[in-house]
């Protein structure tokens, strides 16, 4: 009960339950893209591997660019701190989204 007469506990839990139901999403993606991948281009795990392996270099070089460039302290500073705690929601968000289209223009089928 305590959590349901606090409106910050609820925006919390809110916040988390959102934010886990998207990693366990992007988790199963990902998953399911090394599933569906044709085994003749990939070459066996090794290439389920490799694969795994460009995803999460490119996505790690994004965010070292992003912190080295600044962008995260001039988007804070700009948008505050309840903008700052929406800027994580909204990206996943995007990123789904992005994901979905993907699935959609390429009729579910996985990059090579």
């Amino acid at each position: 009960m305590t959590i349901l007469n606090s409106r910050l506990l609820i925006t919390i839990f809110t916040y988390n339950a959102l934010f886990a139901s998207t990693t366990t999403l992007l988790s199963f993606q990902r998953a399911s893209l090394v599933a569906n991948r044709p085994s003749a281009a990939t070459g066996g795990a090794e290439g389920h591997t490799e694969f795994l392996a460009k995803v999460n270099i490119i996505s790690s070089f994004a965010v070292l660019i992003m912190q080295a460039s600044g962008m995260g302290a001039k988007a804070a500073g700009k948008a505050g701190t309840r903008g700052t705690l929406m800027m994580l929601p909204l990206v996943r968000v995007g990123g789904v989204s992005a994901l979905l289209w993907w699935f959609w223009a390429s009729n579910g089928l996985p990059p090579r």
